[in-house]
């Protein structure tokens, strides 16, 4: 398989259906893979999705380990993989199509392969008055919501469940000397609360406890000149240092 679009889910199917599906309705439907993590979800997302598409059973905990799964098992040359919960992907103030979503993922996975590098994204924001016509390939946030790999030698998987996202920028950019960001677009996703997503695996004491650890872990590995950690008014997140460019 040339592209696999891998969507980890939880508990989502209903908002999966509603919200990133028709982002993806320009691809075929045999490329589109939903992790869940046991058997009980997949008997309700094949509820929903009427066995149309192909559901894979990780039996993980939280986020980082199913990446890991999905990183360590895909056939694919490339992976696509995106948050079950987005509304849309935003060029400047306009939606973007699926038509022109599947032309931006394409060419995302050849411009990676074409730096030799193999870790693209879009934009961390969606207010376009930040939007710039550019791709780079210093340091920049890769957001785990809209993100390609190209599975190239071995899978650079995550220790951490929170920031994973952070941990998967970093990681490339060291260790193949840049990742790929189009600037000119971003999604738009917000699900905060109900059933589902990454907040049900935590009670909120629980959740803050496990930020502040990963941290700690990411700080530790790539260290003070790559990374900080700065508070904001729930808890604590990470910044990087942007010096550092393409080599």
């Amino acid at each position: 398989m040339d592209l696999e679009i891998a969507i980890p889910s939880y508990f989502r199917a209903e908002t999966l259906a509603l919200k990133t599906m028709p982002l993806l309705s320009a691809f075929d439907k045999d490329i589109i893979v939903i992790y869940v993590e046991d058997k009980i979800q997949e008997s309700e997302y094949n509820d929903i999705f009427n066995n149309e598409y192909k559901i894979i059973v990780t039996y993980t905990s939280g986020i980082g380990d199913k990446r890991n799964f999905i990183k360590k098992t895909t056939k694919a040359r490339w992976l696509l993989q995106v948050d079950d919960d987005l509304k849309s992907i935003i060029n400047e103030d306009r939606e973007l199509s699926p038509e022109e979503i599947k032309d931006l993922v394409y060419k995302g996975f050849e411009e990676t392969e074409k730096a030799n590098l193999r870790l693209w994204s879009i934009a961390p924001f969606s207010n376009h008055f930040y939007f710039r016509d550019t791709m780079t390939k210093s340091l920049k946030f890769c957001r785990g919501y809209f993100f390609g790999t190209v599975m190239a030698g071995e899978p650079i998987l995550t220790p951490v469940d929170c920031f994973e996202d952070y941990w998967n920028t970093l990681e490339h950019f060291f260790k193949d000397g840049g990742v790929i960001r189009f600037n000119h677009c971003g999604a738009k996703s917000r699900i905060t609360t109900g059933r589902g997503g990454l907040q049900s695996h935590y009670t909120k004491q629980a959740r803050l406890a496990n930020e502040a650890e990963n941290c700690k872990i990411i700080l530790d590995h790539f260290g003070s000149d790559a990374v900080r950690i700065v508070k904001k008014y729930r808890g604590i997140d990470i910044r990087l240092n942007y010096r550092y460019k393409n080599i």
